[in-house]
Order: C-alpha cells, then structure tokens, then sequence
C-alpha cells in the first residue's frame, strides 16, 4: 500500500460527514413533542365512530376507556400510493389519562400508534390489510414508519392555529 494514511484519512472524512449530514434529521425528529402539541393547540377534536378502533387495538394499546375524538389530515400520496392517517384522542382503560394514537393506513397494511407523554413511541398495533388479526409490533419495528407519522402530523397540527393564550392574571 502506498497511501495507507491517505485512506485512513478518507475513511473518516466519510464517516464524519454521514454522522454530520445524519444529524439534522435525527434532531429534527426529537426536536418536538408530538403529544404536547396535541394537547396545547386549539384542535377541533370530533366523535370518532364506534368501530374506528378496532377491539383488538385497543386491548394492545390499553386504550378505549371512553369515546374516542379523532382528526384526519386529508389524503397524500406516497411512493405512489394514497396513505391515510388519523390522530386519535383517548382515554387511558382505567379512564384517568388522556391517550393519542397515530393511525396510518396505506393499500397494504394498517398501524396504530400510542405516544408516550414526551411524544415518543409508547406501543404500536399492525394489520396486513385482508387479515383479520391485529398484532402488537416492536416498537424498533414501528419507528420509522412512527417517525414519518410523527412528522406529518407536528406539520399538519403547525397549520392549525396557534396555542390557547394564556389566562389573564386575576387582579383584586
């Protein structure tokens, strides 16, 4: 080898440079609080119907203690497919918390997934579209589809308006 140092140096030019062109989407994705979001804005939450969460999801999610509101974003395509989603507000099973859930569903397979309080991935379901048995999923599995979810709704949730004000102090 003539320039052993030269591909040393090269290597980590390489490495150092996927790590600094990594970084902005790794923030980016960290960055916010999906779950804060949904709870500060102004959203218009409305009765989801009975069945738009299956049994099944809500065993695995711990979720349906009352009735569920949702929002929808309208349909987008993707890689050449249409993906609808939905964001789902519940109660915890004992009724004490309020839990959200992402719902994605493209022409091949559904997801729902529960955020944590900090607006990471707490627990995700999935179905292959024309099966009948829900599954639980790893959430190592679920993240980078949770991730674009994620995404998609800290932008469409931007758009909807601002925050509530903050009460006016009470003066004597």
């Amino acid at each position: 080898m003539k320039h052993p140092r030269g591909i040393r140096n090269l290597f980590w030019a390489v490495v150092f440079g996927a790590v600094i062109v990594s970084m902005p989407m790794a923030l980016s994705a960290q960055a916010f609080n999906l779950a804060k979001e949904a709870t500060d804005k102004k959203i218009f939450w409305k009765d989801a119907p009975a069945d738009s969460i299956p049994r099944d999801v809500c065993t695995i999610l711990q979720a349906c203690g009352g009735q569920n509101k949702w929002i929808v974003q309208p349909p987008a395509t993707e890689a050449g497919g249409k993906v609808a989603r939905g964001m789902f507000k519940s109660l915890s099973r004992d009724g004490k918390t309020d839990v959200y859930i992402l719902y994605r569903q493209t022409a091949t397979d559904r997801y729902f997934m529960e955020l944590t309080a900090d607006g990471g991935l707490q627990k995700a379901a999935f179905v292959q579209l024309g099966s009948t048995s829900w599954s639980p999923i790893a959430t190592s599995l679920a993240q980078p589809t949770f991730d674009k979810e994620k995404m998609s709704w800290h932008n469409y949730i931007g758009k909807l308006g601002s925050a509530p004000a903050a009460p006016a102090p009470q003066s004597n």
